[in-house]
Formats: C-alpha cells, sequence, structure tokens
C-alpha cells in the first residue's frame, strides 16, 4: 500500500483532529519554470514523462513538471506531519534534549497541543517530523483533477470552513466563514482582530482567502497576481480521518 507524508497549517490540523476536514487541495503543477525554447525532440520527451508544456509563442515553452499529488490514488493513505516538539517528560512538563536522537521512547509533543511544555521551546518543523511520530492517518477515498476555482461551496466547506452567526454583513446580522477561527483575539498593526475582521461571507469566499494567505508570497512574485487569481490545476483530495499512525492503521487494516 503506498504511502504518502502531507503537511497542512496549524488551523487545518485542527479541523483534522475534530474530523471536520475531509479534503484538501493541492497543486498538480509544480512551476511554471522560466519560458524556455524547445526543440520538437525535446518537446515530444517532456511530454512523454507527464510534464505540462504550455506554448507560449513558436518554439518557447513554459514547462511545469507534475507534482506527487499526481501520483496519488484512490485507496492510497498520506501521514500527516506536524509540527512537534521531543524531549524527556519532567513531572508534567517536557524539556527538550537537543542532541539526543528522537526514538520511540522520545516524548513528543504536537504544536496544536501546547499545553505542557517548557517556557521558550524550540518547536521542530513538520517535514523533519519521523513518520513513527505521527497521529493522523488519511484514507484517500477520491482523486479529482480541477481548476482551483471550481470548488463548490460544499467542497469549501469539507476543506475546513466553518460558519458563525451574527459576525458579518451590515450590522453583523448574517453568518459569516472562516478558515481560521483561531486569529479573533490576536493583535494585528495595533488593532485587535473580531469576528467579524476574520469573516467573508461564504465558505468559498473563506477558502480563497485562507489558500491565497498561505501560498501568495512566493506565488505573486513569480505570476504577479493571487493564487486564487490565476485558478492553476490543483489536484482535489478527498479523505476518510483516522486517528491513529499510519503504520498502525495498516497493521489493522491487514491483520
Amino acid at each position: 500500500m503506498e504511502t504518502y507524508p502531507i503537511i497542512f497549517s496549524s488551523p487545518m490540523i485542527r479541523r483534522l483532529l475534530d474530523s471536520s476536514k475531509t479534503q484538501t487541495r493541492r497543486l498538480a503543477w509544480s512551476g511554471p519554470s522560466w519560458p524556455q525554447y524547445l526543440a520538437s525532440e525535446h518537446l515530444e520527451d517532456y511530454e512523454l514523462r507527464g510534464w505540462n508544456c504550455e506554448q507560449q509563442c513558436a518554439g518557447v515553452f513554459v514547462v511545469r513538471k507534475p507534482t506527487i499529488r499526481q501520483k496519488v490514488k484512490p485507496g492510497e493513505l498520506l501521514w500527516v506531519r506536524e509540527r512537534f516538539y521531543a524531549g524527556q517528560k519532567h513531572g508534567m512538563v517536557v524539556i527538550g534534549v537537543e542532541k539526543e536522537p528522537i526514538t520511540p521512547q522520545t516524548h513528543v509533543v504536537y504544536a496544536t497541543d501546547e499545553d505542557g511544555v517548557e517556557p521558550n521551546a524550540k518547536w521542530k518543523p513538520s517535514i523533519h517530523m519521523p513518520r513513527w511520530t505521527s497521529r493522523l492517518t488519511l484514507e484517500v477515498t477520491d482523486v479529482r483533477l480541477q481548476r482551483l476555482q471550481d470548488i463548490s461551496e460544499e467542497d469549501a466547506i469539507a476543506e475546513g470552513a466553518s460558519a458563525r452567526p451574527n459576525c458579518f454583513g451590515y450590522g453583523r446580522h448574517a453568518q459569516g466563514w472562516s478558515m481560521d477561527w483561531s486569529r479573533v483575539g490576536t493583535a494585528v498593526k495595533g488593532c485587535t482582530l473580531s469576528e467579524a475582521d476574520i469573516a467573508l461571507g461564504s465558505a468559498r469566499a473563506a477558502f480563497g482567502s485562507f489558500i491565497n494567505s498561505l501560498h501568495d508570497n512566493d506565488w505573486y512574485l513569480q505570476n504577479m497576481r493571487s493564487l486564487w487569481d490565476s485558478n492553476p490545476e490543483v489536484i482535489a483530495l478527498t479523505f476518510r480521518v483516522h486517528h491513529c499512525n499510519v503504520d498502525e492503521f495498516i497493521e489493522q487494516k491487514t491483520a
């Protein structure tokens, strides 16, 4: 059974933990690369490898490489990498031991469960999380290639958007949608964000705003417009959330 690691932001980890998130969308192509001249034999070679070659003018193409998400098939598994802290537990607090290797005996704390960690803890990035420390396994049930803006209102809710009453619209008399309510109460440029500052008028709008916030810095530099406005092709993955390690899940599945 094929398995793939996958990384989510902290708000989306919380949605996975309460099983309200059952979809994710990832870019289908890496790039775009710089436009380049391709002779016909080189173009054929790229296309045979599954690359996307978009013609700009005579002989000049923007070449995009398929991302690993295009390999994922229904029935395969994604194991979630999270920002974490590893150390030894002393009473109710975990004390990091920076130079010791992470082993199954290491006590692991996840960033979304920050309780019980020493002050000034140095959190380890998600990319460094070992497979055995993962606690969330996603069983893929559907894979679709689509444009980003093809997402429906129902799909946006499955992505993790949720509504709160009386926090959007004139007089705040309508429900508002957000992908990250945890921002309420945080200070931005001297002002404390409220529900009205966070909310948008639909789940789809909340999703578009959130995905822009995750990608805009790099994407805008390359494309001179937001990710949402660029409307790239994405892989839409639907899954079931299992609250266990991926190897434990496989063992249970094959027992």
